[in-house]
């Protein structure tokens, strides 16, 4: 290859700076990100583009703590019982507390509008709403579980999507 093929080549490789890394409040805790630059040389007198590509970088905590953090979607107590300490893991048993009450209302409303029998039409069609809407309040919970867990073995600190920020467990 000639010099110039390889000028070319080089050029047109996107070239990576160093990361940086920014310090940023979510919720209440403080948690880093990184940001990497991306410069992209484009030949021929065209302009430089820089890109910042952001990049989630978990806390010491949330790393030390989220292998048993994502128990708290199952019982909230749980991590608890680990360590009670960590801010991450109060968090995560929090907004496990919030759906587990979200599950056990889904639950009733199911069992009343499933197991009581009645010969009122009237009754009969608001024990099927009681049905359809614990059906549908379990189900929302069990996706909202299943997206909790994720995050935080990613470790994150997130907030439930659909329900209110009371914090029940300081």
């Amino acid at each position: 290859m000639e010099e110039k093929d390889k000028k070319v080549l080089k050029e047109e490789q996107p070239k990576t700076k160093p990361e940086k890394t920014e310090t940023v409040k979510v919720n209440s805790n403080v948690q880093k990100i990184a940001t990497e630059e991306n410069v992209e040389n484009k030949p021929a007198g065209s302009q430089t583009k820089v890109r910042l590509t952001p990049k989630f970088v978990p806390s010491e905590d949330a790393k030390q703590t989220k292998n048993y953090a994502w128990l708290a979607y199952i019982l909230f107590f749980i991590p608890l019982l680990i360590n009670s300490k960590s801010a991450f893991v109060r968090h995560h048993a929090n907004e496990g507390l919030e759906i587990n009450i979200f599950d056990l209302i889904g639950t009733v409303l199911l069992l009343v509008g499933a197991l009581v029998e009645t010969t009122n039409n009237a009754v009969n069609a608001l024990l099927l709403i009681c049905v359809l809407v614990g059906s549908g309040l379990l189900v929302l919970t069990i996706i909202t579980k299943i997206y909790m867990i994720v995050t935080t073995l990613q470790g994150k600190e997130s907030n439930t999507p659909w329900m209110w920020n009371l914090r029940i467990i300081k």
